[in-house]
């Protein structure tokens, strides 16, 4: 997304990426963990943990991006 600002739920983005990974077929030991994933995304993007978990700035993750 354009705006820095925007934040999406860790758990949120490990969906869609969980959901890419299947739809191009890649295999458990393609796939990124889920402790990987989020170490590469910290390295990258800044991350604010709040009472309701821990979030990434400027990572826009659509709906049709999580249930289609």
């Amino acid at each position: 997304t354009d705006d820095p600002n925007t934040l999406t739920g860790a758990g949120d983005v490990q969906k869609a990426y969980t959901k890419w990974a299947d739809q191009r077929g890649l295999s458990k030991f393609e796939r990124l963990s889920g402790t990987a994933l989020g170490r590469l995304l910290s390295e990258r993007f800044q991350k604010r943990r709040t009472t309701k978990g821990l979030f990434y700035l400027g990572i826009e993750v659509f709906s049709s991006q999580l249930f289609n």
